[in-house]
């Protein structure tokens, strides 16, 4: 792979540490984006967006403020509308779908200004929805992602991405959709299990719910039962109680609901609960387990004013997990350093992965001998592949509380240590890559493998190295930094085994199918990594695949009123933006 892969973020973050200035201009866009400075949205924005950007900072701010002036006719702001073109499918997108992208993020910021999300009129939220919606463009504009394409029979501006960066924003959306669809496979899937006769009563520690709750944890959380040290058994009991009960509320919800995405909370009775083995007192610490972040999915079981009855929310399995296991993780965490890639990933690489294709090999690092003459690099597992004679040098980094939600929580990641510290360590090595010091170490490395001294002598480890950064974090799945290429760990393992699809049996216990293809490529490559996602997909192929770039069309909604009573109601094609969500 020669090419340099270009990731949005990357530009973004660049552009953000360019200077001071830009660097509050992102953060002011980013964080309660109606206090965003003017004079740098006029300098550093384009003209055309900077003007609809501040009139949305006006009507937030009136909303914030509470202020309202008396005229006796006026034009109010009274929503905002999308449309997605799609030439294919002519998909379509409602208000909804883009509040509850940024609605962690609104109430977050709301919260500062001692305002309640759920008191906002939607007109209100229409206002906050297009100020985060344009405040996102402006970073894009900023950083020089996207222009304003001039149209002579129109004055509607219209902002597409650069060709320079139309590979990468394939990527971007790329990335969004496979974790959607993952999502949205795990919930079907579920739903369906659920939904079985034969396992709809789940109760505690039974087979079918222990099992379930393997599968998820090893999922969401990246911890294999299989792969722990008899020390992690005693915190890793008081882990899976908790995620059985999470499983078994979430199983609750689906089985009510009619539609395949659950819209609504509902009302259950605490003996529901309990009569499927779950102590009162277990259900009384979830209730009670708050705290751990603000927003939309603050807890998912709350108590009514009648009592026994509970309202259950919808929620997401991997924030629920994170979030309402923590005192669980913690105390798992502290039984051993560095269990993620010493108990549990390289081992699974030395166990489940075709031995006929892949040899592993264990990490290295730069020893204090050579402190003063190499830059310091690290490798956590090398893994070489026959078919392609291609080595990966991996960092494998761990974290559980980084949940991020928001585009501006993923933009502030990027930056952070979490990430950095593994990509440069990787940086380091692949500039002295071809010493014979490091030569030693990848000899030692494969000691004991079938790859011998002599095979890896003759290697041109400029040529056939990769470096690859795999974690825990979805929304740094397909990601690079500085050409180092970033997989969830999930995505990384279904690569090398070539899993496409993973379908259940109905006539089996939560038995779960995988159909496999092995494949012959370039992991580090993201083209080729999405070319073959995209080419054996067993779901129907996914809209920005077909089309050159899908265009979001945002519509303001205005009513005239005379002594404050509504003449009529219009809507007017307001701009036309790239779709990233």
């Amino acid at each position: 792979m020669n090419h340099k892969q270009i990731d949005l973020l990357e530009v973004i973050s660049d552009k953000k540490n360019s200077n001071s200035e830009i660097e509050s201009l992102m953060k002011g866009l980013l964080v309660s984006p109606w206090c965003c400075p003017n004079e740098l949205i006029d300098k550093y924005v384009t003209k055309s967006l900077a003007q609809i950007l501040k009139q949305y900072q006006k009507y937030v701010c009136l909303i914030i403020s509470r202020k309202k002036k008396f005229h006796w006719f006026k034009i109010d702001f009274a929503g905002i509308g999308f449309s997605l073109y799609d030439k294919i499918t002519k998909e379509k997108v409602n208000f909804l779908s883009q509040l509850i992208i940024y609605q962690e993020s609104i109430r977050e910021d709301l919260e500062k200004e001692k305002i309640d999300f759920n008191t906002l009129a939607t007109y209100e939220l229409g206002a906050l929805v297009g100020l985060y919606i344009y405040a996102t463009m402006a970073i894009y504009d900023v950083a020089g992602i996207i222009e304003n394409q001039a149209n002579p029979r129109s004055k509607v501006p219209f902002f597409v991405i650069k060709p320079l960066y139309l590979n990468a924003y394939y990527l971007t959306v790329f990335r969004i959709d496979c974790n959607h669809q993952s999502k949205l496979s795990d919930h079907t899937i579920l739903m369906d299990l659920f939904r079985e006769a034969n396992i709809r009563q789940l109760y505690k520690n039974s087979q079918d719910l222990i099992h379930l709750s393997y599968l998820l944890i090893d999922k969401k959380l990246s911890i294999n039962i299989r792969y722990l040290s008899s020390c992690f058994y005693p915190a890793f009991q008081k882990l899976l109680e908790r995620v059985q009960l999470l499983i078994y509320l979430y199983h609750l919800f689906l089985c009510s609901q009619q539609n395949c995405i659950p819209e609504q909370s509902i009302l259950i009775n605490m003996s529901q609960i309990t009569n499927s083995g779950f102590s009162i007192d277990e259900i009384e610490n979830l209730i009670d387990d708050k705290g751990h972040r603000t927003g939309f999915y603050n807890t998912i079981l709350e108590r009514t004013s009648t009592n026994g009855i509970l309202t259950l929310k919808g929620f997401d399995l991997k924030y629920a997990f994170t979030i309402h296991t923590k005192n669980q993780l913690d105390q798992f965490l502290r039984t051993q350093d560095n269990w993620f890639e010493k108990s549990y990933v390289i081992p699974y690489l030395q166990n489940e992965m075709n031995s006929n294709r892949f040899i592993i090999g264990n990490g290295f690092k730069r020893s204090n001998k050579y402190k003063e003459q190499l830059p310091n690099y690290d490798v956590d597992v090398v893994i070489y592949d026959k078919k392609t004679d291609i080595f990966y040098f991996c960092q494998i980094k761990h974290r559980l509380m980084l949940l991020m939600t928001s585009f501006r929580d993923t933009v502030k990641k990027y930056n952070s240590p979490f990430i950095k510290e593994g990509v440069n360590q990787l940086i380091a090595l692949k500039k002295i890559i071809n010493e014979e010091v490091i030569k030693q170490q990848i000899i030692t490395a494969f000691q004991n493998t079938s790859l011998t001294k002599t095979m890896i002598e003759k290697k041109n480890f400029s040529r056939s190295s990769r470096f690859l950064v795999l974690h825990n974090l979805e929304d740094f799945d397909f990601c690079t930094c500085q050409n180092v290429t970033m997989f969830e760990w999930n995505t990384f393992r279904n690569l090398l085994k070539g899993r496409i699809s993973t379908i259940y049996n109905k006539d089996e216990k939560v038995e779960m199918k995988e159909i496999y293809k092995e494949l012959i490529i370039d992991f580090a490559d993201l083209d080729a990594v999405k070319t073959n996602h995209l080419t054996n997909k067993t779901e129907p192929k996914m809209p920005f695949s077909r089309s050159n770039h899908l265009e979001l069309k945002i519509y303001r909604i205005c009513e005239f009123k005379v002594f404050n009573k509504r003449i009529f109601t219009f809507k007017k094609i307001e701009s036309i933006v790239p779709y990233f969500t």
